[in-house]
């Protein structure tokens, strides 16, 4: 009984000591916290990674067959599959090795600038070619007023919302070197989540103490080479924006959206980027319903935010009014068309191009 004990004691101990290197190793490395804002602030984020979005809007998606495929990500919930060629909203779109979309990146050359841009389906380019998405037009624009190379990275994900585009920073920043982040967080910020809390199974449960360890974590970084991603389906959020009657609230709450904001601001920084937010218009702002205040609110943070980073800012919607544009701008409820693309790409570039010394 003694040899037993001492030997339970022993393994404890060993796995303690284990531990504690791997938290240690861990917190010496570029934080990655796993930030999947929840609709209310009191609710655990590990509950809501696949419960974002209402089941009413799966079944409809599936039913049309609009699903696009993602695949599970540790720091962000989901992410795009690397190396593939995928259709979304009836548009063939390449997806590189970093997950975004767009060609590989060659190295940096000397002399080269470089815009990444951060954002959900609409600054991923949902619906328009790859050459027609305003972080590709901007480049161009740049290039030839700057006489320069300018390259680019898409690192947009249908869905992503403020604190997964901070992720992504944290994530490929250092791979892309940025001269430029464009920072283009709305509407997956303020969509309103009607979904019913889901209990969790005992898988579930086992997998997100697991999560809780170290060890854990760094085990499955090791053999991410060689495990098979699990693929999720993303279901769009578009219809249901801000909260409503029912008292559904948004997303990601406001104080949490600046707070991203800032950092993603300050991390951009870091890298030695200038960061460039983009509060994006919708058709919203052009018919004769008022804009729900919820939306004017989460603009004016962003406002707020590049004014205290000194970074441009793009008003999207007075953008659209002053060149004429309305409705036929836009695919959809939240999508720009091409046209609407060119027309924020024109609105970024004099906002970069002002900001130049």
């Amino acid at each position: 009984m003694k040899r037993v004990g001492f030997a339970i004691v022993g393994t404890i101990l060993a796995l303690s000591a284990v531990e504690i290197t791997a938290r240690t190793w861990e917190g010496s490395q570029t934080s990655l916290s796993r930030t999947i804002p929840t609709p209310a602030p009191s609710r655990e984020s590990n509950r809501a990674l696949l419960n974002a979005f209402s089941e009413r809007q799966k079944q409809a998606r599936q039913r049309q067959g609009l699903a696009t495929p993602m695949v599970e990500d540790e720091q962000r919930g989901w992410a795009l599959e690397p190396h593939r060629i995928m259709v979304e909203d009836n548009v063939t779109c390449r997806i590189n090795s970093l997950g975004m979309r767009g060609p590989e990146l060659s190295p940096k050359e000397p002399g080269e600038k470089r815009i990444m841009a951060l954002g959900d389906s609409s600054v991923f380019g949902s619906g328009v070619m790859e050459k027609d998405v305003f972080a590709v037009v901007v480049s161009a624009q740049l290039a030839k007023a700057q006489d320069t190379q300018v390259s680019w990275a898409i690192g947009a994900v249908p869905g992503h919302d403020s604190g997964q585009a901070l992720s992504t920073l944290k994530l490929h920043g250092n791979t892309v070197k940025p001269d430029y982040v464009l920072v283009g967080t709305l509407w997956s910020d303020v969509y309103a989540n009607f979904s019913p809390e889901r209990k969790e199974n005992a898988p579930m449960a086992l997998k997100s103490r697991l999560r809780s360890l170290a060890t854990y974590r760094l085990i499955r970084q090791g053999l991410a080479p060689w495990l098979r991603a699990r693929k999720i389906r993303f279901i769009d959020s578009k219809s249901d924006i801000g909260p409503d009657p029912t008292g559904a609230t948004s997303r990601v709450p406001l104080y949490q959206y600046i707070q991203n904001l800032r950092e993603i601001g300050a991390e951009a920084l870091t890298l030695g980027a200038t960061p460039v937010f983009i509060a994006l218009p919708a058709p919203m702002d052009f018919d004769q319903v008022d804009v729900p205040e919820t939306v004017l609110e989460y603009r004016a943070a962003m406002a707020h935010v590049a004014q205290e980073a000194g970074g441009p800012f793009v008003d999207g919607p007075e953008l659209f009014r002053q060149e004429g544009a309305d409705i036929g701008w836009f695919i959809d409820q939240v999508h720009p068309n091409a046209d609407g693309h060119a027309l924020l790409a024109k609105g970024i570039f004099h906002a970069i191009q002002a900001s130049s010394p």
